[in-house]
């Protein structure tokens, strides 16, 4: 997994480990690798999108928290704050929010893990999925995943309003400072129908 990577030189993997473990040494790693799945931005790829796919493909893997969450804020550089903040955007591990709304925060991970009866044919089919589904193959055209260009919704006016909700990018940092506007109401969020 580790040798994956994009064609700008991107790992597709980001593998969780204590920095003391080594893969193949039983005292200090057991057999599951935990790990998220990033682009070739290295924005990270939703896990339940990653363990969905995966079910597609008949390769059973687990998506979600840890049972130390701790685990996880330190994997991913978590504060207090960031943590309390994901929670309060309504982020649950039943129903993820994107990478994208948590501005490239990922509260969560892919566990894969090797048992008695796995083999080196279960390893080398789930290598190659990876590789066929989340290897980009092409350099990328370079964006800014946390900034948020004005989008202009035009409707011909025979046509009737269908409402879509927005798809809105923010910084994380961006999202910490409108989360604390509305805990001390000097502002509310609203949104409005892009037509009438």
């Amino acid at each position: 997994m580790s040798a994956l990577t994009h064609a700008n030189g991107v790992p597709v993997c980001r593998i969780y480990k204590d920095p003391e473990a080594i893969y193949g040494d039983a005292k200090t790693q057991g057999a599951t690798v935990a790990f998220n799945v990033q682009d070739s931005l290295v924005m990270p790829i939703a896990y339940s999108d990653v363990e969905k796919l995966a079910d597609e493909h008949n390769i059973y893997l687990r998506s979600s928290g840890l049972c130390n969450p701790g685990g996880i804020a330190t994997f991913q550089n978590f504060t207090a704050s960031d943590v309390k903040a994901i929670f309060a955007l309504g982020h649950r591990y039943s129903k993820p929010l994107t990478p994208e709304l948590l501005g490239g925060k990922m509260p969560g991970v892919v566990r894969v893990s090797l048992g008695a009866m796995s083999t080196f044919s279960d390893v080398d089919t789930f290598l190659a999925f990876m590789s066929e589904q989340y290897v980009e193959k092409y350099q990328p055209i370079e964006r800014s995943p946390t900034v948020l260009e004005p989008v202009h919704l035009l409707r011909p006016a025979n046509l009737p309003c269908i409402y879509h909700p927005p798809q809105i990018r923010l910084s994380w940092k961006s999202l910490q400072v409108a989360l604390s506007r509305r805990a001390n109401k000097s502002c509310s969020l609203r949104l409005k129908p892009a037509c009438v």
